[in-house]
């Protein structure tokens, strides 16, 4: 599996690899619910995302309330720095 945080990786990133960096504060099968439902809403395909498609679910995720936002902020603030993009 690629890795999302790696700072030189240009690489697709997959649902399954935002779902495993918010799994550890959400649990799995809320992290994988709400990677689902963002990626539907922005009519994302299934299969590998461009960073700035994994960015842009990981931005809808941050508008849910509580700990589900928070999660999504701190993890899209986490990729943004590795990888050098400005949003």
């Amino acid at each position: 599996m690629n890795d999302p945080s790696d700072p030189g990786s240009d690489a697709p990133v997959t649902r399954a690899e935002l779902v495993e960096l918010l799994a550890p504060a959400l649990g799995e099968t809320k992290a994988t619910d709400v990677v689902r439902q963002a990626a539907l809403d922005l009519r994302i395909p299934n299969g590998q995302l461009t960073h700035q498609q994994a960015l842009s679910v990981l931005d809808k995720v941050a508008y849910a309330p509580g700990l589900v936002g928070i999660s999504a902020r701190f993890v899209k603030s986490r990729l943004i720095l590795k990888w050098g993009h400005c949003t």
